[in-house]
């Protein structure tokens, strides 16, 4: 099992991307089997564990404390261990894979025959499982839904009247949005269908709230407007 991670843009269009591996299979130097000549352990008489007598009251107990470390649990040793695989009998390779992938494949998955661990010979390999995600964005978040979440900042003078601002939606596109007049910062503007395209061809939405950013100085015409609009509320 291995998931990709892909960024934000590439899920609005088909890509083709390589991806790289590692894969258990079968030493080829032993055939998988790990060495020659088995020999019996004589840590634990080919018992595989970690075996030990406690004197008690009087009384002998055998405890056991996990396997034998000697054989790793096996109960038996190879008088030569393969050098390709150091015993094992599996090694791991390096795999690549070419991909085209369609649009709407975020929160997939897909499975390849015969490229996944291959550790007995004797069958056939496994399969190749593949997830999909998307990486973390500076600009959007997203749920497992294809909605697509942004906050723009927005003078609070902006909002109170009204204000066409242009926007970079999650496409690439940039497109101008109507931000109503008397907007509080819990407003929230929704755009079905802009949002992560889906397996089933359907999409989320784009879902786009305000994020109040008051000025941190004002010019004298700038003030005098606002003093202004303070006179006219004390009327």
């Amino acid at each position: 099992n291995i998931r990709l991670e892909m960024p934000i843009e590439e899920a609005f269009h088909d890509v083709k991307k390589t991806i790289s591996f590692e894969r258990i299979i079968a030493c080829s130097e032993c055939k998988g089997i790990g060495g020659n000549n088995p020999q019996v352990c004589f840590t634990c008489m080919g018992s595989g564990q970690n075996k030990q007598t406690i004197q008690q009251a009087g009384f002998f107990f055998e405890q056991i404390f996990g396997p034998c470390q000697n054989c790793q649990g096996r109960g038996w040793k190879f008088e030569h261990n393969c050098g390709g695989c150091h015993g094992v009998g599996l090694v791991q390779e390096e795999m690549h894979l070419d991909l085209e992938l369609e649009k709407g494949s975020v929160f997939n998955t897909i499975m390849k025959p015969d490229m996944g661990n291959y550790e007995n010979p004797n069958n056939p390999p496994g399969k190749l499982i593949i997830e999909f995600g998307l990486n973390q964005h500076p600009e959007f978040d997203f749920d497992n839904q294809g909605n697509i979440f942004k906050k723009i900042p927005v003078n609070p003078v902006e909002a109170i009247c009204g204000v066409v601002k242009k926007i970079k939606f999650p496409n690439g596109q940039e497109k101008d949005i109507q931000i109503p007049k008397l907007s509080g910062n819990d407003l929230l503007l929704s755009y079905p269908g802009e949002g992560i395209p889906k397996p089933d061809n359907t999409s989320g939405s784009f879902l786009v709230s305000l994020m109040y950013k008051f000025p941190t100085e004002l010019n004298e015409e700038q003030e005098n407007i606002l003093k202004s609009y303070i006179k006219t509320l004390k009327n």
